[in-house]
């Protein structure tokens, strides 16, 4: 084989490479949607609504906004599996769906969070504006202490 062949073969090689890369980097649509119908009847203030927004829904909905590094080969299998184990674990998009046992213990655990564990720190580390502060933590508790009290007298009532 010629060095001219060897010199077109390994260009072929290259532009099939990165077209590859750039397919994989160029943006696609989200599938984010309005909050505000992701926890139906739950009441949620808009400022906890932003907080959860910020901090949570990419995982725990069906909502998520994918980053362009998900489309990468290996993250995006990482964070595809992170995302899947976060919404079976507990789905703000299926809110309703839940057993007001479920939702109870639900508000019970985002009622006692501390922001050390979630959102976890390595989301935190690439998504700076899903750090809770200490605001945002006390909105998530007072909604979380309001909204258990609410799903109680709803339970009482149906009894």
């Amino acid at each position: 084989m010629n060095s001219k062949h060897l010199y077109f073969g390994s260009g072929v090689i290259a532009v099939l490479a990165l077209s590859a890369i750039a397919r994989s980097i160029v943006p696609q649509s989200s599938t984010h949607k309005p909050t505000l119908k992701v926890m139906g009847a739950a009441n949620v203030p808009a400022h906890v609504l932003a907080a959860l927004d910020r901090a949570c829904l990419d995982c725990h909905s069906n909502d998520t906004r994918w980053p362009w590094y998900a489309r990468l080969p290996f993250a995006g299998e990482m964070i595809g599996e992170d995302v899947t184990r976060a919404r079976r674990f507990m789905n703000f998009s299926e809110w309703t769906n839940y057993s007001t046992g479920q939702r109870l213990a639900y508000v019970t655990a985002i009622g006692s969070s501390s922001g050390k564990t979630m959102p976890p720190s390595g989301y935190v580390f690439a998504h700076w504006s899903a750090r809770l502060s200490e605001e945002d933590l006390q909105g998530l508790r007072q909604w979380a202490r309001a909204e258990r009290v609410r799903l109680l007298e709803s339970r009482a009532r149906k009894r």
